[in-house]
């Protein structure tokens, strides 16, 4: 199957391009979505979002499930990555005090954040 994903604002959209239709859609999401990421198999994806939580979401399940936790609090826009074919994901952002964070949590204890770490501060 070939798919197409895309991220309108708040919501996630996954398309069946052979098929010509829509197979998932989500819009748990209250705020614009600034990164999605997929794990290396394809049977999950995590976002960031503006309203500074991150989440995990397995598009194939009919009655998807949603893990959430609470991410970088500053306003400005943060970015999720896989680590590999590991059950973790890794996250940069700042802080409220504007401190840049790398952040890894393992989706088995997904609330509580594995290894954080402040990097520098910015100005601007």
């Amino acid at each position: 199957d070939c798919l197409l994903y895309s991220t309108a604002s708040n919501n996630i959209t996954l398309w069946d391009l052979v098929e010509q239709k829509e197979m998932f859609s989500n819009s748990d999401h209250p705020d614009t979505i600034q990164s999605l990421s997929w794990k290396n198999d394809g049977s999950l994806m995590a976002t960031n979002s503006k309203d500074k939580m991150v989440r995990i979401f397995d598009p194939r399940d009919p009655r998807p499930i949603t893990i959430a936790a609470n991410s970088h609090q500053s306003i400005k826009d943060s970015r999720v990555v896989w680590l590999g074919d590991q059950q973790r994901i890794l996250t940069t952002g700042f802080d409220a005090n504007r401190l840049r964070q790398v952040i890894i949590r393992d989706l088995r204890n997904f609330s509580t954040p594995e290894k954080s770490l402040e990097l520098d501060c910015s100005t601007g």
